[in-house]
Order: structure tokens, then sequence, then C-alpha cells
């Protein structure tokens, strides 16, 4: 689903990704016209996601990302003219990107998943987008919902005390969750809502481009893994998360859920030990 994605965004811009032309459009389900710009070089293009340089008014925003979840669920693209800026960086690579924001905006917009229906308001983060550390939680609780912000409830601030034990706070690290509605009586996402958004959390952590990538609990962890072992095989050992069209890895530690540790104080143990590899994994990042 990932590379689909990430296909997906590449086909709208009209990026040849094993060439140096941007062409002129996208022929699949419907056809979405480029600006036929062309760069020269004779190397591939490399599409960073986390730098800044593309610039679409209101109305092209809006078109562009229609017509990536249009197209990412197998629909018909609606026809229409996407124009966008391109640079190049300092390393010679292509630049693009979109802000946080207008993710966000996004989402707001997004009526695909059923649960923003019985929700209050759509939870989408909290904390520094520059923190090289992003923790992603499972999905609001009664009280991120009523608030519009991740971890502030209970669990919440049990997770800001085990932050500060090593060193850190929201000002240092960036919290999300899978999921921006809280599911009925907090009870577990189905696939299919996972499914639903899937794609903005995705290009969410693109956007983000953290150092490290921490999912707390087993719906995070197996999400973002693609595994299907539970949160305490999981928990305390590194894997890798393919990040943005490179597939360039980022490290990721599983943790458990603060919820989790409410629920089993004698595993606060396992996750004393996760934090102190964290912050062993930051020191040696520098």
């Amino acid at each position: 689903m990932r590379r689909l994605f990430t296909a997906t965004l590449a086909a709208i811009l009209g990026l040849g990704l094993g060439g140096c032309a941007f062409g002129t459009g996208f022929k699949g389900p419907g056809y979405v016209r480029g600006t036929g710009v062309t760069l020269p070089g004779d190397g591939p293009v490399v599409m960073s996601l986390t730098q800044a340089t593309l610039k679409l008014g209101t109305a092209g925003r809006r078109l562009f990302w229609e017509n990536t979840y249009r197209i990412h669920a197998g629909l018909e693209a609606q026809p229409g003219l996407v124009g966008y800026a391109l640079r190049r960086t300092l390393d010679g690579s292509v630049a693009w990107t979109m802000t946080v924001w207008q993710d966000e905006a996004a989402l707001r917009a997004f009526d695909g998943c059923p649960l923003k229906f019985g929700a209050m308001n759509t939870v989408f983060a909290d904390g520094n987008p520059q923190a090289r550390v992003m923790l992603v939680g499972e999905a609001p609780g009664e009280d991120e919902d009523r608030q519009g912000k991740p971890f502030v409830g209970v669990s919440g601030r049990l997770l800001d005390r085990m932050l500060a034990q090593i060193g850190l706070d929201r000002t240092s690290v960036y919290i999300t969750n899978i999921l921006p509605w809280r599911p009925p009586g907090n009870r577990s996402p189905t696939q299919a809502e996972i499914a639903a958004c899937l794609p903005f959390l995705e290009r969410h952590v693109v956007l983000i481009g953290p150092r490290i990538l921490v999912p707390l609990g087993g719906t995070s962890a197996k999400t973002l893994l693609n595994r299907s072992e539970g949160i305490t095989r999981l928990r305390g050992q590194w894997s890798e998360y393919p990040l943005g069209p490179l597939n360039q890895p980022v490290p990721v530690l599983p943790m458990l859920h603060p919820a989790y540790l409410l629920r089993n104080p004698v595993s606060k143990r396992e996750a004393w030990r996760d934090m102190l590899t964290l912050r062993s994994r930051l020191a040696q990042l520098g």
C-alpha cells in the first residue's frame, strides 16, 4: 500500500523516477496535467518530500490532494491543471514539499472514515514538527476527543512523565495517532478504519521526516511495521520504516502504550528499559 501511494504521488506530478524529466502528465484512471518542466542532468531524480518547494495555489492544492486520494482509492481522477514549482537543492536533488498544515486540512476535509461523524474533534498532532522523535499512538480517547489533542488524558500525563525521565517533553517530540477520530467506547480500530486513514498518516510521517519513529501500542506498531506480532513481542526491538519515495530507512522502536502500563503497572520496568534504549540512540545521533 505504501509503495502504491508513493507511485501515485509521483504519477500525479508527472515525475519520471528513472530519469530527469518531469513529464506532461499522468494517464491512468483520469488525466491530471502537469507543467511539462524538464530539468537537465543525467542521473535519477531524487524527490525529497521533507524540503520545501512545491507551491500550489488553493485550488491547485485541493485538486492535487483530491486526485491523490481518488487514485489511491482506485477511483477516477478529476481532470484539471495542477501547477507546481521545482528547484535544485544544494546536493543537486530535486525537492518538493507540501506543509503539515496542508496535510491536516486535507484530513479534516476527508469524509471517508465513518468515525469522523461520531467524534467531537479531529485530533491531528501535538508537539514540535522539527523534533527528531515522532510518537504514533492508536487513536484518541475521550479526553483527546474533547480537547482535540493527542495524549492529554491520564495516559498522556504518564507519557509526559516517561519522556521527562530521559530529558524530553512536548517541545522535543512530535505526537500523532494512527486514527484522528475516537472509536466509540474507545474500542480498537477496525482494519477498514485503519486503511481509510493510513494514506494520511504515511504522508504525515514523510512530511515530519523523523530521525526515530516510536509506535505506542500494538495497533500502531503492527500498522507501521506491517507485522502481525503483538506489542509484547515487538517492543524494545529496533526495526526500520521505509520513508518516502526512496524508502530511506528510519529506525523504529515500538513501545508499550501508556494506557497499557496503567492497566499493567508491572510492565513499567520494560517501558523504562525501552526509554533508556531511545535515549541511547538519541545520544548516538548527536
